[in-house]
C-alpha cells in the first residue's frame, strides 16, 4: 500500500550541509491522507564540533542542552529516519522539502553512512513537495482556498501558519516540527478536496520521467515556480533548450515572454557572460539572458498544454500566450543548433566551479561511492560499535574514496567516542580546535557564536523580553560546555 510520510525538520542553522538537525517529526498517512500510525517525534544531540546558530534558536526555542538531554545521537536519529522513509512504497513529503528538508535528509545520511539517494527511487519510494503545488494552486486554481498576504500586503502569503489561520486549519505552533507536519496534512487535504485534478496531476507527475517525457512532447510548456515573481503570477511559459553539463537534471529554459533573436547571435562567451553571473558583473548596456534552469528531480511543477492556465488569470499576470508562441516558432528551428552552444558555454563553468568542500558537506564534490566501497559503508552500520573500532584497527576499511576513512573517524568520535584509540583521539581534538577556534570547514567558531548571542540580544531593544534573555542565557552556558570539553582535553 503506497502511504505519504509527511515530515519536517527543525534545524541549529540554515545550511543542510554545515548546520546539524535539532528536531524531526513525521506523520505516515494512505493515499486518502487518513493518519494510519502513531505521530513520529525526535530529537538529535548536538555534535560538540559544531556550534548551532542562535537566530535559528531563537526561532524555534529548541535549545542544544534539551537535545542533548532528551535527543538521540544522530547515528541512531539518522537510521530510524532512513528506516521509515525506504519503507515499500513510501512517499516522503513536506513543505519546500525539496529545497530544504531533503538536503538536510540527504547531508544527515551521508556523515552517518546511509544511502543519501535510495528513499528517493528504490523499495517503490519517491518523494514530493507540497509547496509547489501551493503556490500552482494560487496561481492557476485559486477557487475555494482563502489566500492571505504578506505583512506587507503586496502579494499572497505561502506561509503555512498564515494559509492555516486564513483557512481554519489545525497549526498550533509555528516552527515546532510536528505542528508543521499536521499543518502540511491540513493544507494537502484541503486543495486535495477543492482542487482534485491538480492534486492528482502534481502526484502523478513527481517523478523525474514524467517531466522528462513533457519535455519530450515537443510542445512549449507552463512552469510555475515561486522563483518566478509575483508580477507574472509566478508563471513562466518556457521552452526546453537543453541540459547544463555533466547535470541531466539541470534543463535550461527559455522564458518565451522574450523575442529570442538575439540567442541566435550570440558566441558561447556572450552567453556564459549574460547568463550565471551577478548584476554587477553583467557586460556594460546588456540584459540578463531569460535563461533558467529547471531542476527537474525536485518535483518542478510543469504542464505541457498552455489551457491550465485561463485567459481571465493571463490577463491578470500580463501573460501574453500568443506573442509566447511566436517566440516560441522563431526558437523552435534552431534547437539543434545551439545544443553545442551549451556544451561550450557552461562547460569552464562547470570545471572552475569544482571546489573541494569539506568531508561533511562534500556529498556532491566526489562523485558516487565505487562498488567496493558501496560494501564497506554497508559494513558501517551493520557492526557494533566496538566490532567497528576493531575492524577499523585491523586495517578493514580500505576506502577507493579518501574521504570515507575521514568521515568515518568523525562518525564513530561524535556518536561513539569511548571507542577511539589515543591516537584517534588526539586527531579528533585537533579537528575540533580548527573547526571551533579558527572555522576550520566553514564552522562557526566559539567567538563567532559569541558575537551572535550579543547581536541577537541587541536586536531586540534596550529591554530584552524574559524569552529572549532565556534563550541568550542557555546560549551563553552551551559555549561554556563546548569550551570547556576542549580545555578538558
Amino acid at each position: 500500500m503506497t502511504t505519504f510520510l509527511w515530515h519536517d525538520y527543525e534545524t541549529f542553522g540554515l545550511s543542510p550541509s554545515q548546520d546539524r538537525p535539532a528536531q524531526f517529526a513525521a506523520i505516515r498517512t494512505d493515499d486518502n491522507l487518513n493518519i494510519v500510525e502513531k505521530p513520529i517525534c525526535l530529537y538529535c544531540k548536538p555534535s560538540m564540533d559544531t556550534m548551532p546558530s542562535p537566530q535559528s534558536i531563537n526561532i524555534t526555542g529548541i535549545l542544544p542542552q534539551y537535545c542533548e538531554q532528551h535527543g538521540l545521537i544522530e547515528a541512531e536519529f539518522a537510521r530510524f529516519i532512513h528506516k521509515e522513509m525506504i519503507r515499500q512504497d513510501t512517499i516522503s513529503v513536506g513543505y519546500n522539502s525539496m529545497r530544504f528538508d531533503d538536503e538536510v535528509s540527504r547531508f544527515t545520511f551521508w556523515r552517518n553512512f546511509l544511502n543519501p539517494y535510495d528513499r528517493e527511487y528504490d523499495n517503490g519510494c519517491s518523494r514530493f513537495d507540497l509547496f509547489p503545488l501551493v503556490v500552482a494552486t494560487w496561481a492557476l486554481r485559486p477557487q475555494g482556498i482563502h489566500w492571505p498576504l504578506t505583512d506587507e500586503g503586496d502579494r499572497p502569503s505561502f506561509r503555512l501558519e498564515k494559509l492555516s489561520q486564513a483557512n481554519g486549519l489545525t497549526h498550533e505552533h509555528a516552527h515546532d516540527a510536528l505542528s508543521d507536519v499536521q499543518a502540511t496534512i491540513e493544507m494537502a487535504r484541503l486543495i486535495r478536496e477543492k482542487q482534485p485534478k491538480l492534486w492528482e496531476f502534481a502526484l502523478r507527475n513527481r517523478f523525474k520521467n514524467s517531466i522528462v517525457e513533457m519535455i519530450r512532447s515537443g510542445k512549449p510548456l507552463l512552469w510555475v515556480s515561486p522563483m518566478h515573481g509575483i508580477e507574472r503570477g509566478y508563471i513562466r511559459l518556457v521552452r526546453a533548450l537543453g541540459t547544463l553539463p555533466g547535470r541531466a537534471n539541470h534543463v535550461l529554459m527559455w522564458d518565451l515572454s522574450e523575442d529570442p533573436r538575439e540567442l541566435l547571435t550570440l558566441s558561447a562567451k556572450e552567453v556564459r557572460d549574460r547568463v550565471f553571473v551577478k548584476d554587477e558583473e553583467l557586460p556594460e548596456g546588456k540584459n540578463r539572458l531569460p535563461i533558467f534552469v529547471c531542476k527537474i528531480n525536485q518535483s518542478p511543477f510543469i504542464v505541457n498544454h498552455w489551457g491550465v492556465l485561463s485567459e481571465q488569470r493571463a490577463q491578470e499576470f500580463g501573460i501574453d500566450k500568443a506573442a509566447a508562441l511566436q517566440n516560441d516558432a522563431l526558437l523552435l528551428p534552431h534547437l539543434n543548433q545551439l545544443m553545442g552552444l551549451w556544451a561550450e558555454a557552461f562547460e569552464e563553468d562547470e570545471k572552475s566551479s569544482e571546489n573541494t568542500p569539506d568531508v561533511d558537506a562534500g556529498l556532491y564534490s566526489g562523485g558516487f561511492a565505487s562498488f567496493n566501497d558501496k560494501k564497506l559503508i554497508s559494513a558501517v552500520n551493520r557492526l557494533s560499535p566496538e566490532t567497528l573500532a576493531e575492524w577499523v584497527q585491523g586495517g578493514r576499511f580500505a576506502f577507493e574514496d579518501g574521504r570515507y576513512e575521514e568521515l568515518l573517524l568523525r562518525f564513530r568520535a561524535r556518536n561513539w567516542p569511548q571507542t577511539l584509540t589515543q591516537e584517534e583521539k588526539s586527531r579528533w581534538h585537533a579537528l575540533r580546535e580548527e573547526r571551533l577556534m579558527q572555522g576550520a570547514g566553514g564552522a562557526r567558531t566559539l567567538e563567532v557564536f559569541a558575537q551572535e548571542i550579543e547581536e541577537m540580544a541587541e536586536s531586540s531593544g534596550d529591554e530584552p523580553d524574559e524569552r529572549m534573555e532565556k534563550i541568550c542565557g542557555a546560549l551563553y552556558d552551551w559555549m561554556e560546555i563546548v569550551g570547556n570539553s576542549l580545555d578538558e582535553w
